[in-house]
């Protein structure tokens, strides 16, 4: 199977309330999760 990023292709990704390059090592555990997306469709919250 070939994978690739482009539109029309589902995808599987998270969104997190921080961008984990800006954050101190220590503050990495209190990323929270807000969606889930599992082959392009919201499957959390």
């Amino acid at each position: 199977m070939a994978w690739k990023l482009e539109p029309g292709y589902p995808a599987d990704f998270i969104i997190i309330d921080k961008d984990p390059l800006g954050i101190s090592d220590k503050e990495l555990r209190n990323i929270k999760i807000l969606e889930t997306y599992v082959g392009g469709q919201r499957v959390y919250p």
